[in-house]
C-alpha cells in the first residue's frame, strides 16, 4: 500500500511539473491594452500620431526631440524588440536606402512607451521602423506622410497580408 501511495505521488508531481512548464503566451504590455481594437488583432505595435487629443502616454523612453511629427509607440508584447532606422535617397538610382545600423532599438518592457518626434516630409520616408515579437515574428513599417489625406491618429503595425 505504501509503495502504491507513493508512486501516485510521484506520478501527480510529474504531472504538475509538466503542467507548470507548459507553453504560455507572451505577455501584453499593459500601456497597450487602450489601444486594443478588435480589427487588428494580430498587431505588433500602435503610433499614437499627433494631434493626441487626450490620448497622450506617459513615456518610458524618447528617441527623438522635436515640435512636429510627434508619435508614441507603444509595443503590444513585453520583450519585443523595436527598432528605428534612418532612411535617406539615393541620388543615383533614385531608391530609398535604409540605413545598416539602427539609431534607436529597445527591447520592450512592462509599460513601454517610446516617444519621439520623427520627421515625415511629404514624398518620401525618413524613417523606418522595424519590430520583432517574442516568438520571431518580424514587421518593417516606413513611416511616411501622405499630404492629400494627413497622417491617421492610430497606425497599427501588423503582420504582412498573407498570400495563396
Amino acid at each position: 500500500m505504501k509503495r502504491f501511495v507513493l508512486i501516485a505521488l510521484i506520478l501527480l508531481l510529474t504531472l504538475s511539473l509538466f503542467a507548470a512548464c507548459g507553453e504560455k503566451g507572451p505577455t501584453i504590455n499593459s500601456a497597450y491594452k487602450p489601444y486594443e481594437d478588435d480589427s487588428h488583432p494580430d498587431a505588433y505595435c500602435v503610433l499614437v500620431n499627433e494631434p493626441f487629443d487626450g490620448t497622450e502616454a506617459v513615456p518610458t523612453a524618447t528617441w527623438e526631440e522635436g515640435e512636429y511629427d510627434r508619435v508614441y509607440i507603444v509595443p503590444r508584447y513585453v520583450g519585443t524588440l523595436v527598432e528605428m532606422y534612418s532612411v535617406f535617397n539615393d541620388p543615383d538610382s533614385g531608391r530609398s536606402i535604409i540605413s545598416e545600423k539602427p539609431e534607436y532599438s529597445l527591447t520592450a518592457e512592462e509599460g513601454c512607451v517610446i516617444y519621439g518626434a520623427f520627421f515625415r516630409p511629404e514624398g518620401g520616408p525618413a524613417w523606418y521602423l522595424t519590430v520583432k515579437l517574442p516568438d520571431g515574428s518580424f514587421r518593417g513599417f516606413l513611416l511616411n506622410y501622405n499630404g492629400e489625406s494627413g497622417t491617421p491618429h492610430l497606425e497599427y503595425v501588423e503582420p504582412a497580408e498573407k498570400t495563396v
